[in-house]
């Protein structure tokens, strides 16, 4: 058999093409956008240890504390004025509240107490809504419109019977306001003396949330309060939400607090102003001077 032999087959190289610049343009964007997306894609961060999860939540409670500490070292006269919005189903109102006390400053006998405490309601358009006063053992608010007084005596729910929807009494508000917030969420224990609650988790942005009991606190690495959740142990639903935000001036009290309900009650607490006064407010200062004509009706809850 014979083969014919073929000639070998010569293979050309051709010199690369040179693509026009309008070609390539659009080439050269869409790298560009994807070595920017590459660069921007969030990266996960490994889970911590169990060490380093009870680290983490050791040092915000220690931040927490620390602040509260520094809040309370600074106790005494304080006059605030703030913006109350608040809302009863539906029901608007807002109001101007000047808060004033001397903050467990020592009277003359050396005794100290967050009481007296005084609120009053301004209208927006100037006129007196309520005078309120607050001592160890009553709740007193004052209507000049009415003419009528309303006493209360039992613990934590004057304001909310008065129809300002806050699930606490003045002299909470008052430790909540300057910023002592440990002595706010843990009123149970000793001042200084807050351990640790338990850990439950951690909250976007290095929160971390604690279970305080009553309620459920995420604080920040700062140890700044963040947010509280209620605890209605007998219903196994959420009761309050407050959430907090920071002043800017870190010594002080919050700048606002927001308080929401499931069943439709809403308020809003902004703080314009706060004062330190040089001296502590007369015995008459704090009083709450009723006319004789006066009507007076307990609340019931």
């Amino acid at each position: 058999m014979h083969y014919t032999q073929t000639a070998p087959i010569n293979f050309k190289v051709l010199p690369p093409r040179t693509l026009p610049e309008k070609a390539l343009l659009p080439m050269i964007v869409l790298a560009l956008c994807l070595s920017m997306i590459s660069a921007c894609t969030p990266k996960t961060a490994p889970p911590l240890s169990d060490a380093q999860s009870a680290a983490k939540a050791t040092a915000a409670w220690r931040a927490f504390a620390d602040r509260s500490e520094k809040a309370a070292a600074g106790k005494g006269p304080y006059r605030m004025i703030a913006s109350l919005r608040y809302d009863n189903n539906n029901e608007g109102h807002r109001v101007t509240g000047y808060l004033w006390g001397n903050g467990d400053a020592r009277d003359k006998y050396g005794a100290t107490s967050l009481f007296p405490i005084r609120l009053d309601l301004i209208s927006s358009v100037g006129t007196s809504v309520a005078k309120i006063r607050e001592d160890e053992k009553n709740f007193i608010a004052y209507d000049p419109n009415d003419n009528k007084a309303y006493t209360y005596d039992e613990e934590n729910r004057a304001l909310t019977s008065f129809g300002v929807p806050v699930p606490f009494d003045l002299s909470a508000l008052v430790l909540l306001l300057n910023g002592r917030y440990a002595e706010f969420f843990m009123p149970d224990h000793e001042e200084g003396n807050w351990p640790q609650p338990e850990f439950i988790r951690f909250a976007p942005e290095d929160g971390v949330v604690f279970n305080m009991g009553h309620g459920e606190l995420e604080i920040g690495p700062d140890g700044m309060p963040r947010r509280w959740e209620q605890h209605r142990a007998s219903q196994g639903k959420t009761g309050w939400i407050m959430e907090i935000t920071p002043s800017p001036k870190a010594s002080s009290g919050p700048l606002r607090v927001s308080l929401t309900h499931p069943e439709g009650y809403e308020a809003v607490i902004t703080v314009k102003e706060r004062t330190r006064p040089d001296r502590m407010f007369k015995t008459e200062q704090l009083n709450l001077d009723l006319p004789k004509d006066v009507k007076l009706e307990a609340i019931s809850s």
